[in-house]
């Protein structure tokens, strides 16, 4: 599977992220950026090899998809409880982050 057929989000979020170099290719007059192409092997070895990521991440609205993307990184060892925060105006999606180890704030101005 190469980065391109990962998708345009998934190897945007892999190059933040740092798990993707990107190398420098000469074309005509001007430098253009073209991403390597990558197996899931290899992103996987990636990922494992910088399993702790030293950054905080912020969700803004402690959803579903912000539930199940904190979940993931914490139960790969990506990064630390204490790493991740979130907003959200309902009390019970806060009480679920705390009890994953995250930060609940309750306005995005905090995250």
């Amino acid at each position: 599977m190469s980065l391109l057929s990962l998708g345009h989000a998934a190897s945007v979020g892999m190059r933040a992220l740092g798990l993707v170099r990107q190398q420098q290719h000469r074309s005509c007059s001007a430098f253009r950026r073209k991403p390597i192409r990558v197996t899931s092997r290899q992103c996987s070895a990636w990922v494992e090899a910088s399993m702790s990521l030293n950054k905080r991440i912020g969700f803004m609205g402690s959803g579903q998809m912000a539930e199940a993307l904190a979940r993931g990184l914490i139960d790969r060892g990506v990064v630390q409880p204490s790493h991740i925060c979130c907003s959200d105006p309902a009390q019970a999606r806060k009480e679920l982050f705390r009890s994953l180890g995250a930060t609940p704030y309750d306005s995005n101005l905090e995250v």
